[in-house]
């Protein structure tokens, strides 16, 4: 027999809300007061979940395989022209830096499709005495990076970050409107070979 499982929050939605007697706002308001923390707890789990699975390719095609697949595939979805290069001598990372190097390239890649509006972007794999580093480059509006509000968090510089942070490294983002992006994650040469 299968264990039943508990409804996910979402489908709970409508028990609360049919529920909720009109007349009675401070209830209701506790309510969905209560449904919007347990949801988001939800989100944070699955997040963290994803967050925390290998990508199959990565396993396929190495750390660099990777990132060039990922970004000839923003050359299939727009008009942007992209190159890839190694500088230095490829060597192999901790599983856990090669994850978080990939998963950031990834998000700059999708911005650099979806909001830049670039004609060339391009992707950098350094690797040198103090550590390795990824750039992801485009020639497209660019954006200001020290506005502060919600356009921060809508190109996931938070997230890219966070990842970073996870894996011991950092990310830098150097753009301006009409100038481009560069996204530039860095991890140093102690957490190359760091689990």
């Amino acid at each position: 027999m299968i264990p039943s499982l508990p409804r996910p929050a979402w489908l709970r939605t409508g028990t609360v809300a049919r529920r909720l007697p009109p007349s009675d706002p401070t209830g209701a308001r506790q309510d969905l007061n209560s449904l919007r923390k347990h949801v988001e707890e939800q989100i944070r789990e699955v997040r963290q979940t994803i967050w925390n699975l290998r990508s199959p390719t990565l396993n396929e095609r190495g750390l660099a395989g990777a990132i060039e697949h990922a970004g000839d595939r923003v050359a299939e979805e727009t008009s942007a022209a992209f190159t890839f290069s190694i500088i230095g001598t490829e060597r192999p990372c901790a599983p856990a830096v090669e994850e978080q190097l990939l998963r950031i390239a990834q998000e700059a890649l999708f911005n650099a499709s979806r909001h830049s509006d670039a004609s060339v972007v391009r992707a950098e794999l350094e690797y040198d005495e103090r550590g390795v580093t990824l750039r992801i480059i485009d020639n497209g509006v660019g954006f200001d990076v020290d506005a502060s509000g919600p356009e921060s968090d809508h190109f996931g510089l938070t997230h890219m970050r966070e990842r970073a942070g996870l894996a011991g490294g950092h990310v830098d983002v150097i753009s301006a409107k009409g100038s481009g992006t560069q996204v530039v994650a860095t991890f140093p040469t102690n957490r190359m070979g760091a689990v």
